[in-house]
């Protein structure tokens, strides 16, 4: 188990690097720049941006140093990208935010984790009960009203876009029945995060739910099911001692990306809600091309779901006994 962790983590390293290189050039290509996206900002004096671009370093090829010294070849990676990556490798510095002068983006991303975290633990926790209790009530009364209206009710949650579910949530909850604040400027507590958490996991609790389901009916047809019944064994114990166990492991699979994801959070519902959650600021790095606070927030994305799917992976082997982890 601890040698197969260990070499899923050495593969993190090579997986991050490619999607840096990736990120770092596409974002390079986008039109404008960290100094001339804001309308409401005077055009900035020619020297006063080569001034910044000197500071930041942004004056500097993107990948290779054309103009490498060759009996120094070090000297060609002398760019963008290799310096950036050589400041996270030797001091874990992800670099000042553009957009926020003066104000490094890992402590900025210290601020916005936390609402992240709690929105999408939320989200997960009830998604994935919800999902699994729906889909075990879909299987064990198939082919009647109970199946019909939870197989109708996943169908049009899966279905329905995320801003738009989220805008009638606001409609009825916040404006009409006025059980919660549309504008929060505590998000201390879990009240704020109700709503929002409800519209962030509605897709993975219906996506769970059809899973679960068809999962279960799948076990039910096997013959260890049948001779557990012969046996005597009763119902409760057929259903959540032998069917659930083998059933979920279909489920499991899809719940480390769907952590990852959620508690990441979505970018539409945190803009939609006013959560300030990392997602909210994802966007505005992108709005303002704060190029350190992209790679940032990327990386980040992308740590975060490796490491779902790697427990994706080790809850394999407490699940089911006949899997080995190599």
């Amino acid at each position: 188990m601890l040698a197969f962790i260990i070499r899923r983590l050495l593969w993190l390293i090579p997986v991050l690097l490619l999607l840096s290189f990736i990120t770092f050039g596409l974002m390079h290509i986008a039109p404008g720049g960290p100094w001339d996206t804001d309308p409401s900002r005077k055009q900035l004096d020619p020297r006063t941006e080569k001034a910044l671009n000197e500071k930041f370093g942004l004056d500097k090829p993107i990948f290779f140093n054309t103009n490498g010294n060759i009996q120094q070849p070090w000297t060609y990676l002398d760019s963008q990208y290799f310096n950036y990556v050589w400041k996270i490798v030797r001091y874990g510095d992800f670099g000042p935010s553009y957009r926020r002068r003066g104000v490094d983006v890992v402590d900025i991303l210290k601020q916005g984790v936390p609402y992240s975290l709690k929105l999408g633990l939320m989200a997960f926790a009830w998604s994935v009960t919800f999902g699994i209790l729906i889909g075990i009530t879909a299987a064990l009364h198939q082919n009647t009203w109970v199946d019909y209206v939870s197989l109708f009710s996943a169908t049009i949650l899966r279905s329905t876009p995320t801003f738009v579910l989220g805008i009638l949530l606001i409609i009825v909850f916040a404006s009409t029945l006025k059980w919660v604040s549309v504008i929060q400027e505590d998000w201390s507590g879990i009240k704020p995060f109700i709503l929002p958490a409800i519209c962030l996991g509605a897709a993975t609790a219906a996506f769970v739910a059809r899973l679960t389901r068809s999962s279960m009916l799948d076990v039910t047809r096997q013959d260890y099911i049948r001779t557990a019944r012969a046996k005597g064994v009763g119902e409760r114990s057929v259903v959540y001692s032998h069917m659930l166990k083998n059933a979920l492991i279909p489920v499991v699979t899809i719940l480390g990306p769907a952590l990852a994801a959620l508690v990441t959070g979505s970018f539409i519902i945190e803009n939609l809600f006013g959560v300030p959650g990392i997602g909210r600021l994802f966007i505005e790095a992108i709005n303002a091309r704060d190029y350190s606070m992209i790679m940032a927030t990327t990386l980040l994305y992308a740590f975060l779901v490796a490491i779902g799917n790697l427990l994706v992976d080790i809850t394999y082997a407490f699940i089911d006994p006949r899997i080995r982890l190599s």
